[in-house]
């Protein structure tokens, strides 16, 4: 099965907000880039990695424990699982 997610083009993290109009944004690269908050669809990775601690996990696991991945990059094959805290 092949799983797809919403992707910045500007730096391949997931578009994880919204503007006024309800377009998505994203938070990482919003404003730096031509390509910044360009929607694009990805195919997301077979297995992620936890950009801080490195625990791996999969896209089966992931999306029964997310609806949104946390700071998601679908080109990289990471994202964030809380280990360092929300705040």
């Amino acid at each position: 099965m092949v799983t797809t997610m919403t992707a910045c083009k500007g730096c391949g993290g997931s578009m994880m907000a919204i503007d006024k109009n309800g377009k998505p944004v994203c938070t990482t690269c919003a404003g730096l880039s031509p390509d910044s908050s360009i929607p694009i669809e990805v195919e997301m990775p077979d297995t992620w990695k936890c950009s801080q601690c490195g625990k791996e996990t999969t896209t089966e696991a992931l999306l029964r424990r997310w609806v949104v991945i946390p700071f998601a990059n679908a080109t990289r094959g990471t994202y964030y699982d809380g280990c360092r805290g929300w705040d």
